[in-house]
């Protein structure tokens, strides 16, 4: 694995253990989010996304500094990140919370795809 990928993968890491740390606590959820967390089902729905950005987070740490699944990694992060970008794109008239994280998730998009880049450029 190339350093460029290394690094990309630990950036994208760093993107998701925000949201993952937010699941801590419903006041975090929605003020990340601003959202009213009154709403039990959001509630549950917004701690469980929590949980999966803390996988990822993981996963992606685990990818940079063991080379292991890196490619297998780097391919979920980058589908789950481009998802939300498209479901986010496809239901009209977002808040302004969503649309920061999915300008963040096009930046983690793009992170992932230069590290692949640099990776398949030196090869």
């Amino acid at each position: 694995m190339s350093l460029s990928l290394q690094i990309s993968l630990l950036l994208i890491g760093l993107l998701h253990t925000p949201p993952a740390i937010s699941g801590l606590s419903a006041h975090k959820l929605a003020t990340l989010y601003k959202v009213d967390t009154s709403d039990r089902v959001l509630l549950v729905l917004l701690h469980h996304r929590a949980v999966l950005f803390a996988l990822l987070a993981a996963a992606c740490y685990y990818a940079a500094f063991t080379q292991t699944l890196a490619v297998e990694v780097s391919i979920a992060a980058f589908i789950a990140m481009l998802s939300f970008v498209g479901i986010s794109l496809a239901i009209p008239h977002q808040s302004p919370a969503i649309k920061k994280i999915a300008l963040a998730d096009v930046v983690g998009t793009v992170v992932l795809a230069a590290g692949w880049a640099i990776q398949l450029l030196g090869e």
